[in-house]
C-alpha cells in the first residue's frame, strides 16, 4: 500500500490507523483485532495482538485479520492486487456490515466491478482464512474519483456556450457575404 503517485508515500508502519492522499483522494484506514499496520518494501499486512487470532510479526494479513477504510469522496473501487503466501489464504471486501463486494480467493489482482462508493461509506477489508498459514499480503488497491454532478453542469455549460457562439459566427458570416 505504497503511494509512489505523489512522494515516497504513506508509512502506517506500527500504527493502528492513518490516511493518506494519492491522486486527490484522501484513504482512511483502521486495522481491527487491536493491531497495528506492518509495511514493508514487498507487502501490507497487520500485526493483530489480539488472543483470539494469529499474532505475527510479518507484512501479511492472517486469520481475521484486517482493516475498516474509506474515502473523502465518492469513488469507483476498481481492483485490488494480494499476494498469497500459502494455505487456503482467502479474503474479502465488503461495506462495513453489509454486504461482500469481492471474495479475493488467489494471487493476483481481482476485479472489483468499478463499484461505486459514495463518500465517507466504510468498507471492510478482511482475511478469511482459517489457520496461520492461511495468509497473504495487500499489495494495491484501485481507485478512481467519481465526478461531482456540478462537474457535469460545468461541462454542459460550457458546451452550450460553444455551441451558440458558433452559431453567431455562422450568422455573422452569412450577413457580412455581398448578395
Amino acid at each position: 500500500m505504497r503511494n509512489t503517485s505523489e512522494g515516497p508515500g504513506f508509512d502506517l508502519d506500527g500504527s493502528l490507523s492513518g490516511s493518506s492522499i494519492a491522486g486527490g483522494i484522501t484513504i482512511t484506514m483502521t486495522g481491527f483485532h487491536d493491531g497495528s499496520f506492518n509495511q514493508t518494501g514487498t507487502g501490507f499486512g497487520l500485526n493483530s495482538s489480539a488472543s483470539t487470532v494469529e499474532g505475527d510479526d510479518t507484512d501479511e494479513f492472517d486469520e481475521n485479520e484486517g482493516f475498516t477504510f474509506s474515502f473523502d469522496t465518492t469513488v469507483l473501487l476498481q481492483n485490488v492486487t494480494v499476494s498469497s503466501f500459502g494455505g487456503s489464504s482467502a479474503g474479502a471486501i465488503s461495506f462495513d456490515g453489509g454486504s461482500t463486494i469481492a471474495s479475493i480467493t488467489a494471487t493476483g489482482m481481482t476485479s472489483l466491478s468499478d463499484t461505486q462508493v459514495l463518500q465517507g461509506t466504510v468498507l471492510r477489508f478482511t482475511s478469511t482464512g482459517s489457520g496461520s498459514t492461511d495468509q497473504f499480503s495487500l499489495d494495491s488497491l484501485t481507485v478512481s474519483a467519481v465526478p461531482e454532478p456540478s462537474t457535469y453542469a460545468t461541462l454542459g455549460g460550457l458546451a452550450i456556450l460553444g455551441f451558440a457562439a458558433t452559431q453567431r459566427r455562422r450568422r455573422n458570416q452569412r450577413n457580412a457575404l455581398p448578395a
